[in-house]
This record gives C-alpha cells, structure tokens and sequence, in this order.
C-alpha cells in the first residue's frame, strides 16, 4: 500500500504535464533532437561563415581606398604639393600664359616653383622641353622669375645635395639654367637677395661646379662685386693656373649646340655693376662666418683644399680676409698641392692692400715670410713691388 502510495506520488511529483502514449513520445523525442542538432549546427555555421565573408569584403573595401583617394587629387595641373603644381613639360607654357591672363598668381606661382622642381629631380639628365619651356619664359616674362618664393626655388637648384648622384661636375646644363634666370629675373634690380651669397660661398668652398662655369659669368661676376676685390693683372697669376677649365658641355655650348667656346662666351651680353652696395657689412658677416668655420673643421695645412684658397682670393677685399690670408700664406705657398692657388692668393693680397693703418699688419706679415724656392721667390718679389 504505502509502496503504491509512494510511488504514484512521486510520478506525479516529477511530471506535471500531460502524459502522451510511450510510443508517439519517443518517436517525437528522437524527431525533435535530431530536428534541434541540425538546427544548432546549422546556426553555428551560418554566423561562421557570415564573419569570414564580413572580413574579405573588409580587405576589399580596405584595398580599394587608395584608389578612391587618388582619383580624387583630380589632374596633374590641379595637383597641389606646398606651393607647387604639377604639369606634363609640354603643357607649361600654355598654363602659363592661360595664367597670366586670367591673372590666377597662385597658380602662376604653383606652376613655375613646380617645374623648378622638377628640374632638380632631373638634374643629371633633365627633359629638353621642360627646359627650352623655361628659357621661352625667362624670355618673355623675367620679371616673374624675381619672386622670392621662385627665386629660392632656383637657389636650391645651385645648393650642394649630399650624397649626389654624381661625384664630378657632370652634365651643368641645371646650373647653367638656373644662373641665366636668376639673372634675367634680377638684372635690373640694384639689392639682390643675401641668399645669392651663401650660394656662392657653399660651391666655391666645394665642388665649385657653377662658381667656375664660364656660362654662368653674368650670376657670378655680379655676385662677387659684393667683395670690393681688386683684379691682380694676369701677370701676376701661374700660367697654368686651373680658374676657368670647366666647359659647359664638353664639346662647346649646352644651349646652343657644339660651337667654339670662347667666341659664344665673348657674344654673351649682360651687365656687372654693384649689387650689395646697401649690405656690405651683412655680405663679410657671411663670408668671415665661412671662412673661421672652415679654418676651425680644418686646422691643418693638409685639409685645406685649393677651392679655400680660391674663395679668399675672391673676397680679399675685406681687410680682415686679407689678414687671416696674410698670417698663412707662407705654409700654404710651401705646400705641394696648393703653392698654385696660394700664389694667386699672395698676388689678391697684394693688390688689395694699401698703406692705411688697418693694412699694416698684413704688410708687416708678408714681410716676414721666407720663402725656398727661386721661382717662389721671383713671384713673391713681383707680387710686394
């Protein structure tokens, strides 16, 4: 009895709802599990299969941005990097003109600062239309080439790159380029910018690779006026002497094809006259700040190269140049590889100073020098009388 009891009262304790035949229950149970599984590993696969095809078409959309963003810059006329516009050599002097008319002066500058960079790109082989394009500018429009922001454009084409691709003068077509603009663009003009005498001093001091450049006179000449020097008389300078070797092109002109050198130079027309006449203290600040830094970096004898001497004998027209000159002479004329340029040094010296009070030390200095040889010594006479 109680057995029974129990039992029914447990059954239904545990089972509430309402009892199916045992046979319809298990086949329903066996439908429903294998029913659920499916369904399960159908929604687990799903979602799986949804992540990775949500990933690829992330990489793609990633991918496909640049595009999108380059196809926005619109063309290269329109391309602005700074101050800079970029646009086929072909089509320059069209843009050009277009923006002259319209008097669009941002563009104009964009597109002149942009050729001018393009050309340092191609410095050792550069496009001939870009640069018979520039030369038809310079030709028609100088003034536009007196901007400051274009003008130290050109100057960076006439600065020392480290680690140029090239380690001789090469091909000085940039440079030649550069100096005839400069010059067209402030021949009329009677201040010119400091910055054309750090450029100077950088290449005189280096390489030298437009500072020597005989198509690059009408820039230089009028550079150095700066310096108040005096010209020695050629029979004061070493025969031999290595100023002015430098051909433009190897074979004659590199505008103007293979001619005879001397006779196209002599045709070049352009003016020299005073350029600095308002800075002169400001030009021997620069030049003094050079020339110390450089006997400080190379104190010895040996370090001091040829193209040193050469720019001291280009700016003897300041006293104190000619007394750090005066003070060293002696050990550089003695030298093996520099008594040439030190003789030409001895002769600027010479000629520059005078008997005035700040003169007298220097006097004094070349003096006391001793020099071995006859042939230094013949010179040395010459240079004093």
């Amino acid at each position: 009895m109680d057995r029974g009891k129990m039992s029914s009262t447990g059954r239904g304790g545990k089972s509430k709802a309402p009892q199916h035949p045992q046979d319809i229950f298990a086949l329903g149970s066996k439908s429903t599990v294998v029913v659920s599984r499916d369904s399960e590993k159908r929604n687990i696969h799903k979602p799986t299969t949804s992540g990775v095809e949500r990933k690829r078409e992330a990489t793609t959309s990633f991918g496909s941005q640049p595009p999108g963003k380059r196809s926005r810059i619109g063309s290269p006329a329109e391309s602005v990097s700074g101050t800079s516009l970029e646009v086929d050599p072909v089509d320059l002097v069209p843009h050009v003109l277009q923006a002259l008319d319209t008097h669009n002066s941002d563009k104009l500058l964009g597109l002149l600062t942009g050729s001018i960079r393009l050309l340092k790109s191609q410095r050792s082989k550069p496009d001939p239309i870009l640069c018979m394009s520039m030369l038809y500018l310079v030709k028609i429009r100088p003034n536009m080439f007196a901007h400051e922001t274009v003008t130290q454009s050109l100057c960076s084409l006439l600065k020392r790159e480290q680690g140029a691709g090239f380690k001789s003068k090469g091909n000085p077509l940039v440079f030649v380029l550069a100096c005839n603009m400069l010059y067209a663009g402030h021949k009329d003009n009677r201040n010119w910018p400091d910055t054309f005498i750090k450029v100077y001093i950088e290449d005189a001091l280096n390489e030298r690779w437009w500072v020597e450049c005989a198509w690059c006179r009408c820039l230089v000449e009028n550079i150095v006026t700066a310096f108040n020097t005096k010209l020695p008389p050629a029979s004061l300078i070493p025969t031999d002497n290595a100023l002015g070797t430098m051909s433009p092109s190897g074979s004659g002109s590199p505008l103007m094809g293979s001619t005879d050198e001397d006779t196209d130079i002599a045709e070049l027309e352009y003016s020299v006259f005073p350029r600095y006449s308002t800075s002169y203290e400001t030009v021997e600040g620069l030049v003094l700040e050079a020339i110390k830094e450089q006997l400080q970096r190379r104190a010895a004898p040996d370090a001091i190269g040829k193209g040193f001497l050469k720019l001291l004998a280009a700016t003897c027209g300041f006293p104190e140049i000619r007394m750090i000159s005066a003070s060293r002479l002696e050990a550089w004329l003695h030298s093996g590889k520099l008594w040439r340029a030190a003789q030409e040094l001895l002769a600027h010296v010479c000629v520059n100073a005078d008997a005035g009070a700040r003169d007298h030390e220097v006097l004094a200095q070349l003096a006391r020098m001793r020099l071995k040889t006859k042939p230094l010594q013949a010179a040395y006479i010459t240079c004093l009388k």
